[in-house]
């Protein structure tokens, strides 16, 4: 009696334990339909689903049932029984089947939010990312898509944590996913954009004058999707700061070339104190006045501070933009330094000229506060940026950045106020390009000093053209990049 009351136990236990295993795979593939069903809409609202394959894939699929293809198919293998001869079934498994690219990407969907979602843990973790008020970690991932103009883009829930915090840890999402990042942009409701591309930033980005149009406008460099350039009436002053051999001296050229070029009434008032041959090719050019000593440069600035004060009395105070009144129409004068450290760091051979020095170095503080209101700028450039050598009241004006590798974090938190310059790739010519409170990677424009003599050419005096003439290539081609 105990037996079979022990027997009946075991097999009501059983048939509970099959029913059991059967309500959760039933529970288990409407919670894997359900959400496979969230993410179809989700990719509606997103427009991430890619109507188009599924809508011909989807099409073939209701020829196949319209021409009995598949019960013709199951009949071959000998499954032909298996075909639904019921009307009702054969509805559910028509639609079962025409559905099944919508659902089945809506899977794939889920798949791929639970491995990119781990891949993103995983870079919280090591990058120690967390929400500005402590207290929530973690980014949530959307969704991932790709623009017809070949733009990739991943999209987060932020939760509060900064974008500036996201833009350190870019090596680290870079590593991960194997991507390469042009930029991190925050869009509404507290979401943020990781634009990204497959293929690496080019490393070569030859100068071409077609791509300029405005007058006041120069380029910046190319990021991995456009050209960034930037306007002298929007960012006044700029700081240009690299190691030799890493483009700053090639930015300064383009950026040259380019105002004399657009603009036939620019002037430019150019210091090379670092006693080199880089500004050789704008000297004798009317509009260009070139200092290669320190004497020089300090008559220069005279003249520039002279031309400040004339225009702001002019105007009555300034004005801002170029030809915002008729009677106030000034030309842009750009003032360009090279190496600002030699003015800022009054070295021992220019004892008996410190208070010139210092008379020089208030004359580009009074550059950097007022010049953009009456068309003065100011772009200095440096090669060894330290406190010392970098005054802080004039960097605090110069809201225009660019800085290529920098030797340790010290140098370039003093550029940029962040350590990322170091993290470049050491490939002449890629910068980090710092626009207010904008970042983004940059490669910058090459133009090489024969390109530049042929384009300047027809700014020369007579007398100029004759002795700027090359006898060969090879000069030009050994200078400093």
């Amino acid at each position: 009696m105990n037996q079979r009351k022990t027997g009946s136990q075991d097999q009501s236990s059983q048939a509970f334990d099959a029913f059991d295993a059967f309500a959760n795979a039933i529970f288990k593939l409407a919670e894997t339909f359900l959400k496979s069903l969230f993410e179809i809409f989700k990719g509606i609202s997103y427009g991430t689903i890619p109507y188009f394959k599924l809508g011909i894939i989807t099409g073939i699929l209701c020829l196949i049932i319209l021409f009995e293809i598949d019960y013709k198919v199951l009949n071959l293998f000998g499954f032909g029984y298996l075909y639904p001869k019921n009307a009702t079934l054969f509805s559910i498994y028509k639609w079962m089947i025409v559905s099944s690219p919508w659902w089945i990407w809506g899977m794939a969907q889920m798949g791929k939010k639970k491995r990119f979602q781990k891949m993103i843990d995983d870079v919280i973790h090591f990058s120690n990312l967390k929400a500005a008020n402590d207290r929530h970690k973690g980014l949530d991932f959307i969704f991932d898509k790709k623009n017809p103009d070949g733009i990739s883009y991943m999209r987060l829930k932020q939760n509060a944590i900064p974008i500036s915090d996201l833009e350190k840890a870019k090596s680290n999402f870079e590593a991960k996913f194997q991507i390469y990042i042009d930029s991190f942009e925050r869009v509404d409701g507290g979401e943020v954009d990781i634009n990204y591309s497959k293929i690496p930033l080019t490393s070569n980005y030859r100068f071409n004058f077609s791509e300029v149009n405005g007058m006041d406008e120069f380029i910046v460099g190319k990021t991995l999707f456009k050209t960034v350039k930037a306007d002298f009436s929007k960012t006044p002053h700029f700081l240009v700061a690299g190691q030799t051999g890493g483009g700053k001296s090639s930015f300064l050229r383009q950026l040259s070339v380019t105002l004399l070029k657009n603009d036939p009434e620019s002037e430019l008032t150019m210091i090379d104190l670092k006693r080199g041959a880089e500004f050789d090719i704008f000297e004798n050019i009317p509009r260009v006045n070139v200092a290669k000593d320190m004497d020089s440069a300090i008559l220069r600035l005279n003249q520039v501070e002279k031309l400040l004060d004339k225009r702001l009395s002019e105007s009555g105070g300034g004005l801002y933009g170029r030809r915002s009144y008729n009677k106030t129409n000034f030309t842009r004068h750009v003032v360009i330094v090279d190496e600002i450290a030699e003015i800022f760091v009054a070295g021992s051979e220019f004892s008996e000229q410190k208070e010139d020095i210092k008379k020089a170095k208030a004359i580009l503080s009074k550059i950097a506060r007022l010049g953009r209101s009456v068309n003065i700028n100011a772009v200095l450039a440096t090669q060894r940026p330290d406190v010392k050598a970098l005054d802080s009241q004039i960097k605090a004006n110069l809201s225009g950045v660019i800085c290529y590798t920098m030797p340790n974090d010290a140098s370039s938190k003093v550029v940029l106020d962040r350590g990322s310059a170091t993290d470049l790739p050491l490939i002449s010519g890629r910068a980090i390009y710092k626009n207010g409170s904008s970042y983004m990677e940059v490669q910058t424009p090459y133009l090489s000093k024969d390109i530049a003599y042929r384009e300047l050419k027809e700014f020369y005096t007579k007398d100029e053209e004759k002795i700027m003439v090359p006898k060969n290539d090879e000069y030009f081609e050994s200078a400093e990049f």
